[in-house]
């Protein structure tokens, strides 16, 4: 009990004093606002035989009392809302809080008592200045100092018992201090045919979103951001597994990739007729043409119906690693490598509603390895790895999202992506998947 109040007096103490501030602030502004003069007036005119003045006095002096008293209230309320609130953007509930800055009296994390021999008097350090680094998504931690070495293992013991580790774990323990870190939301898994699901896309687990699903029909345009070693291959191939499981319900697959097309060629072995894989640059400009035929008829279908978004079967193409298209673009006359880009902004624009989806991937999302207008048309994002903060900027257009989920691109782990769209904006974990998986779907 005495270190449950030992805590709440210093903490009140350290919540008076912050208090004291912003109301010095406020009653700066009250004292300007009601007008000092009146008060000064009083005072330069009281004597002590008018009676009518002393009670004027008397009752200005209260209503300044009660005042300043209800702006001091005012101002702890607010200091206490806002360091909730801060708890609460770190991942931190109030009592979990409390709980680990209980750690250093349940313990034993703080310093023996200490003489001080010139004063000869005894007092007694507590240390509350620790690092304390909160963060949802991210490796964060808390040392305490002071920890009795023989109590080592009976401490570790003691401490998951009392923090009940729902959402920390122990990562270590030394003489000078323990560490702790918030749990992994998201365990990295693997893909198997029980994520399979009729007209619909896996895209992973997400923190607040759970199972991730996109229907087909409700596809949009994707851009896929990852450096080398984020994973973005194979969430290519997860994405491309799924559609291959839904394959009777697209009527073309096309995958691009112009770097000899190694990461796309054994796709084509599950079905030749619908799965196209294109490895050539000068093979692209034709395709672009075509998509674009086939978009304008399905419009004029759409007219005719009265519809608005494509009923059909969508038309889906994965490229991958755009920038290789500027690479590459040497190759071709310089009015087609004109035409080729002009066509792709012209289908990301427009094919959309006629059942044309594009996944187009990229190391970097800056200007120099994507036209801007063909990334502004990318409607939804996904940000694996990535070190740069100019592309990740690039890719979510600020840092909001990333102070709302509280993480770091830098830091993820493979398959680790912000899912940035128009309905969901969460942090996800996309599953391990074979290389070999495709296999599944070779008769």
């Amino acid at each position: 009990m005495k270190e449950y109040l030992k805590l709440f007096l210093l903490t009140i103490i350290n919540y008076f004093f912050i208090s004291v501030a912003l109301w010095f602030l406020f009653a700066t502004f009250y004292t300007i606002a009601v007008g000092f003069d009146d008060f000064l007036n009083l005072i330069n005119n009281f004597s002590m035989y008018e009676f009518e003045n002393y009670l004027k006095y008397k009752a200005y002096v209260q209503e300044q009392i009660n005042a300043y008293f209800i702006i001091f209230l005012i101002s702890f309320v607010l200091v206490v809302i806002t360091h909730i609130l801060i708890l609460k953007k770190k991942g931190l509930t109030y009592i979990q809080y409390l709980k680990i800055k209980l750690l250093p009296y349940f313990f034993g994390f703080y310093n023996n008592i200490e003489k001080d021999t010139k004063k000869k008097n005894k007092k007694r350090k507590y240390q509350f200045d620790e690092v304390f680094r909160i963060k949802k998504g991210e490796v964060i931690y808390r040392n305490v100092t002071g920890i009795d070495y023989e109590k080592y293992n009976k401490a570790k013991e003691n401490i998951e018992h009392f923090l009940n580790l729902e959402i920390f774990k122990i990562d270590r323990m030394y003489p000078s201090r323990v560490t702790l870190k918030f749990k992994d939301p998201l365990n990295k898994f693997e893909f198997d045919k029980s994520y399979f699901r009729n007209n619909e896309i896996y895209f992973g687990k997400g923190v607040k979103s759970g199972d991730i699903y996109i229907p087909l029909k409700d596809l949009t345009h994707y851009l896929i951001v990852g450096q080398s070693g984020s994973g973005k291959s194979v969430f290519q191939n997860l994405l491309i597994n799924n559609i291959l499981y839904n394959l009777e319900q697209v009527e073309k697959l096309y995958l691009v990739d112009l770097k000899a097309g190694v990461e796309f060629t054994q796709y084509k072995k599950v079905n030749p007729d619908k799965i196209e894989v294109i490895s050539d640059i000068s093979d692209l400009l034709p395709l672009t043409k075509n998509l674009i035929n086939i978009m304008e008829n399905r419009y004029k279908e759409m007219i005719e119906k009265d519809i608005k978004n494509w009923d059909g079967k969508p038309i889906i193409i994965f490229i991958d690693e755009y920038a290789s298209i500027k690479d590459q673009g040497q190759n071709l006359d310089k009015n087609d490598f004109k035409e080729l880009n002009n066509n792709i902004r012209t289908l990301l624009a427009k094919a959309r509603a006629s059942g044309i989806k594009f996944f187009i991937a990229t190391q970097k999302a800056t200007s120099d390895s994507i036209d801007t207008t063909v990334r502004e048309n990318l409607q939804t994002k996904i940000l694996l790895r990535t070190v740069s903060k100019d592309a990740q900027r690039a890719v979510l257009g600020g840092n909001e999202i990333l102070e709302e989920l509280g993480v770091n691109p830098a830091r993820f782990g493979k398959g680790r992506y912000i899912f940035y769209g128009e309905l969901i904006q969460d942090l996800v974990q996309a599953p391990y998947i074979r290389d070999d998986f495709y296999k599944n779907f070779i008769n």
